[in-house]
């Protein structure tokens, strides 16, 4: 949980959400609401709703601590594959990613209004199933697929409800697992905005994302406040 200390969640191969104290190591908040088992979940930036991708091709968002009442559902991507979700930061919205046929599906959508995605669009022909992160500072998505090769950074545009590609990192082998190293350990002389940790068969890759400049040394507006690590 990104506000309260010491709580985490818990939905494995279930419909059940479980919040747990590790504290106390007790539950202390069940949700039952989902129909089927879950594909991925995530806690809102401020921790006050939970998103979920379920096996019966839904998106749903909810707040467990209010019951099934909260529970708002709408289909996401029509593969049969699994279908992986991140929060675009305080903006409210959700960013999936699913398959449709021989490509795979991105959509975004807005929890206030949640009947229909606000964008929905074709990301690419990869089959594998993503991992995503959102920089929160520089509004970007990341996708990784497993079993794959190269990253996709997209850029997020919440006034144009915009989706731009800004490249794609390649690197030699394949992808087994993707996340990034806390920003406290970035080279700020020399423009890394991000640094990935990418898995592979043989062995961990470190990879460098950053922001083509001529000039060197610090440069403040590539680094606005970041969250701390602490809950609030």
């Amino acid at each position: 949980h990104l506000s309260i200390r010491r709580q985490r969640q818990m939905c494995i191969e279930t419909a059940t959400v479980k919040i747990w104290d590790v504290s106390k190591q007790q539950c202390t908040f069940t949700f039952d609401g989902l129909k089927t088992q879950t594909n991925d979940l995530a806690w809102s930036p401020n921790g006050s709703l939970l998103a979920a991708t379920t096996k019966d091709k839904l998106v749903s968002v909810f707040d467990p601590r209010q019951g099934n009442g909260s529970l708002q559902s709408s289909k996401a991507h029509d593969g049969a594959r699994q279908q992986k979700l991140t929060w675009l930061g305080d903006s409210e919205r959700i960013f999936t990613c699913g398959f449709e046929i021989n490509e795979r599906q991105y959509a975004v959508w807005d929890v206030r209004n949640f009947a229909a995605p606000v964008i929905k669009r074709r990301l690419d022909e990869y089959g594998s199933v993503p991992f995503l992160v959102f920089d929160e500072e520089h509004k970007i998505v990341f996708v990784s697929g497993k079993g794959e090769s190269s990253t996709t950074i997209f850029n997020t545009i919440q006034q144009a409800n915009l989706i731009d590609s800004l490249g794609v990192y390649k690197g030699k082998d394949l992808t087994r697992g993707f996340s990034f190293l806390p920003k406290t350990g970035l080279d700020l002389n020399n423009n890394e905005i991000a640094k990935g940790v990418r898995l592979t068969t043989n062995h961990i890759e470190y990879v460098s994302f950053k922001v083509p400049r001529r000039g060197g040394g610090f440069q403040p507006d590539l680094y606005p406040p970041i969250r701390s690590q602490e809950p609030a």
